[in-house]
C-alpha cells in the first residue's frame, strides 16, 4: 500500500539551483542511512544549492502540518531525462515492476497489450504537448489533440495512404521510377565509380524528402534533393541550428508553402502532368469546400493545408532515414545475409538495374511483389523493433470516470502512455531483444504455418504505434523503405567506412547519436 503523499511543485530559479536525483542519493550516503540532515546539508552547501535544498525542506514542513510523513519529489525520472536515457529508463522499470509504472504525480506508463486496447484502439486525447508539432501556428494530424477532430481530418486523406492505393497508384509507380531509376541509382553509380563514400544518413533524408514531396505535391512540384544537395543542405542546416528533430523553422515553412502554392496551381489550371500532388489535392478540395461554408479566408485554407503537408515532409526525411541507417548498419556486418537477400532480390522481374540512363525505356518491380519478400519483410521490420525512430512515449489523457489497467484505477486526468522501446523489448515476447536478429519474424509473416507466438510479436510490435492516431504514412514508408533496399543490394555491396556514433539517441526522433553511417558501395557484376 503506498502511503498518502504531499507533491512539490517547483520552480527553480536557475540551472544551478536545482537539485538532482543525484544529489539527494549523494545526501543520503553521506549519512548512510535513507534519511537526510538538511540542515547540516544546507550549510555543507554553498548558494545557490542550499537554496535548493530550504525549498525541498520547506514542502516537507508543510507536509507535516497536515499528518502527512512522505513527499513526491520528481527527480528520479527527470534525471534521467537529463542524463539522455528516458527510454531505457522506463523499459527497466517496467522489466522490475510489471506491466504499469508510474513516473510522475499524475502520469504512468503501460506496457501491455491490455493497455495498448485501453489506450490507443480506445481513441483516448491527446495530452497538450502535441501542440508543439504545430506548423504555421496551425494544428496537422500530429498536433491535434482532440479525437473528433482528428478523425474528420484523417478520413479526408487516409484513401491515399492505404497499402492498396499505394500499390496500385500509377502516380506511385511513375514517382518510384524517376526517383530511383533516374536519381538514386545514377548518383550511387557515380559514388562507386569515383570511388567514393556515402553517408547513409544523408542519402536516405534526400531520397525520402524527394518520394514524399512528389507524392505531395507532383514530380514536377517537389524537391530534387538527389540532384541538388544544396537545397537539401540548407534545409537540413536550419533542423540541426534549432536542434530539435521534431520542429520547424521559417526557412523550412517557406519551401512548403511554396509547393503548396504550385500544386494549388496545378489543380485549378491544368488537367495534366508527369504526376497529380495527390496528397495537397485529396486534403485541400474537401477542407476548402467546409472552411469556405464556415467564412475561412484562403489564407487560413493554406495553412491548414501546409501544415499537413510539413509534417508528412519531416516524416519522410528523418524517420525513414533512421530506419535505413541501421538496416544498411546491420546488413553491413554481415556478408552472408547481403548475398541470401541478393539472390532473393535478384528473381524479382523486371530486376532492378545499376545503370538506367535519363530516358530509357525500363520498369521497376510491381510494389506488391516486392512487399512479398519474406527476406526483405524480416530485415525491415526487425530494424524497426529494434531502432524505432520514435521510441517514446506518446501520452494520451484518461477520460472522465477513470479507467481501471491491470487491478489499478486511474482517475480522471492521468497522463497515461506507452512506448515502443519497452513493447519491443519484452523478452518474453522478442527473446534475446536487445539483438537483431531478423530470422525471429520468419514464422510471423508465413500466413500457411504461424506459430504461437506470432500473435503476441504481431501485437507488441509499435513502431507506427496503434488505434486510430497511429502514423498515417506507415505504409508510404514501408513500400520506400523496402524499394530503397531493393535497389541498393539488387546492385551492391556495402561495407562499413565510418559508424563512431552509431549508437542511437533516446530523443524523439531517435538518430544515431553521430548522425552519419559512411559506407562504400561495391558493384556487384553479375
Amino acid at each position: 500500500m503506498v502511503p498518502k503523499y504531499a507533491i512539490l511543485s517547483y520552480t527553480w530559479l536557475a540551472d544551478d539551483d536545482e537539485i538532482t536525483f543525484d544529489d539527494l542519493t549523494e545526501a543520503s550516503a553521506q549519512h548512510e542511512t535513507d534519511e537526510i540532515n538538511f540542515e547540516a546539508v544546507i550549510k555543507r552547501n554553498a548558494k545557490p544549492k542550499s537554496t535548493g535544498y530550504r525549498k525541498i525542506q520547506f514542502c516537507l514542513e508543510q507536509a507535516a502540518k497536515y499528518g502527512l510523513k512522505y513527499s513526491w519529489i520528481d527527480k528520479w525520472f527527470d534525471g534521467q531525462v537529463k542524463k539522455g536515457h528516458p527510454w531505457s529508463t522506463i523499459q527497466r522499470a517496467h522489466s522490475k515492476l510489471g506491466p504499469l509504472v508510474r513516473i510522475g504525480p499524475e502520469e504512468a506508463s503501460v506496457a501491455s497489450s491490455e493497455g495498448l486496447r485501453a489506450v490507443y484502439t480506445a481513441g483516448l486525447d491527446r495530452d497538450s504537448s502535441y501542440s508543439f508539432f504545430q506548423s504555421f501556428e496551425t494544428d496537422n494530424l500530429l498536433s491535434m489533440q482532440d479525437s473528433k477532430t482528428h478523425s474528420l481530418q484523417k478520413r479526408m486523406i487516409s484513401l491515399v495512404y492505404s497499402k492498396s492505393y499505394l500499390q496500385h497508384s500509377p502516380d506511385m509507380k511513375t514517382i518510384s521510377r524517376e526517383i530511383i531509376g533516374e536519381r538514386f541509382l545514377p548518383l550511387l553509380a557515380r559514388l562507386t565509380t569515383s570511388e567514393e563514400d556515402g553517408n547513409i544518413m544523408l542519402l536516405a533524408q534526400w531520397v525520402g524528402m524527394d518520394m514524399m514531396t512528389a507524392y505531395l505535391f507532383g514530380l514536377e512540384n517537389g524537391t530534387n534533393w538527389l540532384r541538388n544537395q544544396a537545397d537539401a543542405d540548407k534545409y537540413l542546416a536550419e533542423l540541426e541550428m534549432k536542434k530539435d528533430d521534431a520542429s520547424h523553422g521559417k526557412y523550412s515553412e517557406d519551401v512548403c508553402m511554396s509547393m503548396c502554392k504550385a500544386a494549388r496551381s496545378f489543380i485549378r489550371e491544368r488537367e495534366n502532368g508527369e504526376t497529380r500532388p495527390i496528397g495537397f489535392e485529396k486534403l485541400y478540395k474537401p477542407l476548402e469546400e467546409i472552411l469556405i461554408a464556415e467564412g475561412k479566408p484562403e489564407e487560413y485554407i493554406m495553412k491548414r493545408t501546409a501544415s499537413e503537408m510539413m509534417d508528412e515532409m519531416l516524416a519522410s526525411h528523418l524517420p525513414t532515414s533512421i530506419t535505413l541507417t541501421y538496416a544498411v548498419w546491420h546488413l553491413s556486418q554481415d556478408a552472408e545475409l547481403q548475398k541470401r537477400l541478393r539472390e532473393e532480390l535478384t528473381s524479382l522481374t523486371p530486376r532492378i538495374l545499376p545503370n538506367v540512363q535519363e530516358g530509357d525505356d525500363y520498369d521497376l518491380p510491381s510494389a506488391s511483389v516486392i512487399d512479398s519478400l519474406p527476406l526483405l519483410n524480416c530485415v525491415l521490420t526487425e530494424t524497426l523493433r529494434l531502432h524505432a525512430a520514435v521510441p517514446g512515449v506518446q501520452p494520451r489523457i484518461v477520460p472522465a470516470g477513470g479507467i481501471t489497467l491491470h487491478d489499478t484505477f486511474l482517475p480522471a486526468g492521468t497522463t497515461i502512455s506507452s512506448n515502443a522501446f519497452t513493447l519491443h523489448r519484452d523478452e518474453t515476447v522478442f527473446p534475446d531483444a536487445q539483438s537483431w536478429r531478423p530470422e525471429r519474424w520468419a514464422h510471423v509473416f508465413d500466413t500457411t504455418h504461424p506459430s504461437d507466438d506470432a500473435i503476441p510479436m504481431r501485437r507488441s510490435f509499435w513502431a507506427f504505434g496503434s488505434g486510430g492516431k497511429m502514423c498515417l504514412g506507415n505504409n508510404f514508408a514501408r513500400q520506400m523503405l523496402k524499394l530503397v533496399l531493393t535497389s541498393i543490394y539488387s546492385n551492391y555491396t556495402t561495407t562499413i567506412v565510418d559508424d563512431e556514433g552509431i549508437e542511437q539517441a533516446e530523443t524523439a526522433l531517435a538518430r544515431p547519436k553521430g548522425n552519419k553511417l559512411v559506407v562504400k558501395f561495391h558493384l556487384v557484376r553479375y
